[in-house]
């Protein structure tokens, strides 16, 4: 299985877009930085075409040592969820890897898209939908 780094991204928005790599890289960074900023808020990240992350709480509750079978506390915490689109979810399923959209990057033969528009943009949002509200 292949891992998309940093580095990779970097170099798809270079190759993409003809930005100096130096531009490429602080693009990446603002782009991943805004994100963690909207997270760190509460707040729910959307990328049209790619999915959404959400911070979910959780609660506090008794967990046990795996070792000794003795109980322990589990601090209530926050956690990042993701939820893939549907287009996403399709892709996956169908196993493409290529949709004519596609920029290969690395080593790796992991393909980041790009879309008929450029990189996607991402929204983000404090409203939740009632199908998202489930807590699993």
């Amino acid at each position: 299985m292949a891992t998309v780094t940093r580095a990779d991204l970097t170099s798809a928005v270079h190759r993409e877009t003809g930005l100096p790599r130096r531009d490429a890289a602080e693009l990446v960074d603002m782009a991943i930085e805004a994100i963690a900023e909207r997270l760190s808020a509460g707040e729910t990240v959307m990328i049209s075409g790619f999915g959404s992350f959400r911070v979910r709480h959780k609660r506090a509750r008794e967990g046990r040592n795996p070792k000794t079978g003795e109980p322990a506390p589990i601090p209530a915490r926050r956690v990042v969820t993701f939820r893939p689109s549907h287009v996403l979810k399709m892709r996956i399923a169908e196993g493409r890897a290529d949709s004519g959209n596609e920029t290969w990057v690395g080593g790796s033969g992991a393909a980041i898209g790009t879309g008929s528009r450029g990189i996607d943009s991402f929204s983000t949002s404090n409203q939740k939908r009632d199908s998202d509200d489930t807590d699993r």
